[in-house]
């Protein structure tokens, strides 16, 4: 598994980026679906996740709990009906606008120093292109301390990434999208310092309803490593049925869905299968409940 955790150096900032993704079609940015999210679950045995709590039509704060067990909060501040910034336990996100667009997004520890920032460039009404900056220091310290990036980076990895960052105060990715209607059919980054690039093609979707669709989701805390792959819906209008991750040229992840659905098309019940380097085969499970 070490082996497949290295090619995931670029994979792993692929999916993190997702989480932040915002598909931007729509000229209002306030999240706020049909069928609002109140708990999430993951496994077979159905433990919670996550709690969402929602007010004046706003989604207010979510309540989860990290690889350790230990509940963490992150609590939604708006502005003109607009999400403007997230604050959680270890700093917060700041948001800004072009219009109804998001513009750029800044990571404050709680030093106010910048850990990270994200810059939208948008075609057709959608994001095409994001530029990530990042301080490697930062990486390492959010595997060190639990939290999503210790899902997605193993803490095999960590030598790894200490020896890349030195000498190296920050890194640049540059990530594009591709489209097929309002659904995300290709993601692609490419690496500043480094000629390795990482591409997720999605196959095919379902003609339903995406609890996450238009929602930015900036710090999600995953509670077990194939949990990672389910991160990949949040930017579509629909569900993905089946995903393939690549690095550079070569197939290292397949991933299928299944779903249930509600009376009104939202998934209630999701069932998927992974299977890594043609080899390693496991399986997820994640249930919804809404208000």
């Amino acid at each position: 598994m070490k082996r497949t955790f290295l090619k995931f150096k670029t994979v792993a900032v692929v999916l993190i980026t997702i989480c932040v993704l915002l598909n931007s079609c729509k000229k209002e940015v306030i999240y706020n679906p049909e069928q609002r999210i109140r708990k999430i679950y993951n496994n077979a045995s159905k433990d919670l996740w996550q709690e969402w709590n929602w007010k004046d039509n706003r989604l207010a704060s979510i309540l989860y709990y990290n690889n350790y067990g230990f509940p963490c909060i992150e609590f939604y501040h708006y502005k003109n009906d607009k999400l403007v910034k997230v604050e959680d336990r270890n700093g917060y996100y700041q948001i800004s606008y072009s219009n109804s667009r998001y513009k750029k997004i800044e990571y404050f520890n709680n030093e106010e120093r910048i850990l990270g920032t994200w810059d939208f460039s948008y075609r057709n009404n959608k994001v095409y292109q994001i530029n990530f900056k990042y301080s490697d220091s930062y990486l390492i310290d959010k595997v060190k301390e639990g939290g999503f990036l210790s899902s997605l980076i193993a803490k095999e990895f960590i030598p790894v990434f200490e020896s890349a960052a030195k000498g190296k105060t920050e890194k640049f990715v540059t990530f594009t999208y591709k489209y097929n209607g309002n659904n995300i059919k290709e993601q692609k980054a490419e690496f500043a310092d480094m000629e390795d690039y990482s591409t997720i093609v999605y196959k095919s979707y379902d003609t339903k309803q995406n609890p996450f669709y238009r929602r930015i989701d900036l710090h999600t805390d995953l509670s077990s490593y194939p949990e990672l792959f389910h991160l990949i819906e949040l930017s579509s209008k629909n569900n993905p049925l089946e995903v393939e991750c690549y690095h550079n040229e070569s197939l290292i992840i397949t991933l299928n869905y299944s779903y249930i659905y509600d009376k009104m098309n939202f998934p209630i019940e999701v069932k998927g299968s992974f299977v890594i380097d043609q080899m390693w085969h496991g399986t997820f499970e994640t249930y919804y409940e809404y208000e």
